[in-house]
């Protein structure tokens, strides 16, 4: 039998509107990601390692570059995003 990963569930928050649960995932989740991929990695790997929706990673990422935790340059088709060196 295969080795069980160990998995942070995102909490759950519901919305005001709606009134439906919405899954959150922790900035410092995409962080932590970021870093266990040796610092620097593409939009979807960090999705798949966070476990979550590429959209959801992209937007993720995109609020913390502009915190300027990391950085990102274009690459062919692609976004490679690595940690902010500071």
């Amino acid at each position: 039998m295969g080795e069980i990963e160990s998995y942070t569930m995102p909490y759950d928050e519901r919305d005001e509107d709606t009134g439906k649960f919405t899954s959150t995932y922790p900035h410092q989740e995409f962080l932590d990601s970021l870093e266990s991929l040796s610092g620097q990695a593409s939009t979807q790997e960090i999705a798949d390692d966070v476990g979550c929706a590429y959209r959801t990673a992209y937007q993720k990422l995109i609020e913390l570059e502009e915190d300027n935790k990391i950085t990102s340059k274009k690459v062919a088709n692609a976004r490679l995003w690595m940690l902010s060196s500071g």
